[in-house]
């Protein structure tokens, strides 16, 4: 490991710490994921007590479902471009938990795939997808936006192919760099 001379500020040096919430994110100081995700599956976990409680009190299922597309859903999709494409599979399995849960508690006699089809609704990986597209795409047609200065050069193809690349691929060393939003979305 390097040492790293402190940073201070106003003459105070900054504390050295393993994890940090910004945002509403907690990024640690491996950038693993596991920490963020346990705190939003317990942020969610405490808000589908309430879809008991609607569920108790006779309200109809679609206005359930309304309740957890606006107050549940959106606190496990926040900020999903940043950590979606270095989430393992077993972190994805753990978000996706929380929907399975609150849509068996709205209907508990059907199966998640019957419910999912049902409500027209989607699992949340495919969510997270595309929250990253449309992310990449408003990155694109914006010259002007703040990430577009970490774009690729957009590749230029004389031919019609079945899948074009948009993008230059980005050369990275490590997994860790490749699984991050611009590298993953470059493949796009």
């Amino acid at each position: 490991k390097q040492s790293f001379a402190p940073i201070s500020i106003n003459n105070l040096d900054l504390d050295v710490v393993s994890n940090v919430k910004i945002l509403g994110v907690t990024i640690t100081d491996t950038l693993q994921w596991n920490n963020h995700v346990t705190e939003i599956i317990k942020k969610a976990n405490k808000r589908l007590y309430f879809i008991k409680l609607l569920k108790r009190a006779s309200v109809p299922q679609m206005d359930i479902l309304n309740f957890y597309c606006t107050c549940i859903r959106p606190v496990l999709e926040y900020c999903a471009p940043v950590f979606h494409h270095s989430l393992p599979a077993y972190l994805s399995d753990d978000i996706e938990r929380i929907q399975k849960r609150a849509l068996s508690i709205i209907n508990p006699h059907a199966s998640y795939q019957e419910i999912l089809s049902h409500f027209n609704l989607s699992i949340l990986k495919d969510r997270r997808s595309s929250l990253c597209e449309k992310l990449l795409n408003s990155v694109m047609l914006d010259s002007s936006h703040k990430l577009s200065q970490f774009l690729p050069k957009q590749n230029v193809n004389k031919y019609n192919l079945r899948r074009p690349r948009h993008f230059q691929p980005f050369k990275a060393r490590t997994n860790r760099f490749r699984n991050s939003f611009f590298p993953a979305m470059a493949n796009f």
